[in-house]
């Protein structure tokens, strides 16, 4: 069955009570307290933005790796988000369906209204290839959506900017062009948080075994899934490598 992820991305929002128009200011403490979903970021080794996991009783997890910028984790919350929501299986990997979830991703965070009622509101026309790097970072900022996936956006799917100009802005530094036009520049830092939860995910996982709705094999590799390696292996946090943010492509 053919699902619309623009669509899906309006409904999740009036779900969870923000308005269309409405720029989302922490992702992660919106799904934490209107859907219970654990948001855990951390440093992780290994070039993914993030997982989730989930067992069959609703005990569900967004693991974000804190390498990556602050923009690119909320981006990649709403991805993981989609996952929970509308994938029924987990484990197996499908570029259409990661495509669905990026898709998803940039709507929910970036509504399609929303965009148009900002271009409007600051007089910015729709000619293609109109659009100023300082056009583009300010649009990044207000929806607090990642330079490069925001580039992304305005030129797949808005068709604003060109294939050409789109490469052109993505060789820019967005951290400068943020300072140049007086925007706070935290939405494009790389936080390197070794470990912050927003969770009852750990508790929630050993009341399913002690309930035996899972076996312990289960509930370790949920707990590892999750994040939580300290818990199973009794280690102290590991001093894990930096991965530099990347090709916004690969993730889009």
């Amino acid at each position: 069955m053919n699902r619309n992820e623009k669509l899906l991305a309006v409904e999740a929002r009036i779900n969870l009570g923000i308005g269309l128009l409405d720029p989302i200011e922490s992702i992660e403490n919106l799904i934490f307290k209107k859907t219970g979903i654990s948001i855990i970021k951390k440093r992780i080794p290994v070039d993914i933005s993030g997982i989730c996991s989930r067992i069959s009783d609703g005990i569900m997890a967004i693991l974000v790796n804190t390498s990556f910028s602050i923009g690119r984790q909320n981006f990649t919350i709403a991805h993981e988000y989609y996952h929970l929501m509308y994938d029924k299986d987990l484990d197996k990997y499908e570029k259409e369906k990661e495509a669905r979830a990026n898709t998803f991703a940039s709507y929910f965070i970036m509504p399609e209204a929303a965009l148009d009622y900002y271009l409007e509101k600051k007089k910015i026309s729709r000619k293609k290839d109109s659009l100023t790097p300082d056009d583009v970072i300010e649009i990044s900022a207000h929806f607090k959506m990642s330079y490069l996936a925001t580039i992304v956006r305005l030129e797949k799917n808005e068709k604003l900017l060109s294939k050409e100009k789109a490469n052109e802005y993505i060789g820019l530094n967005a951290k400068e062009l943020a300072v140049s036009n007086g925007i706070f520049t935290d939405l494009y830092d790389v936080t390197e948080e070794e470990f912050s939860a927003k969770t009852d995910y750990v508790e929630e996982v050993k009341k399913a075994l002690e309930n035996e709705k899972i076996t312990v094999g289960k509930y370790e590799a949920l707990l590892l899934e999750g994040g939580f390696e300290d818990v199973v292996f009794g280690l102290d946090e590991n001093d894990y490598g930096v991965v530099v943010d990347g090709r916004i492509e690969d993730y889009m």
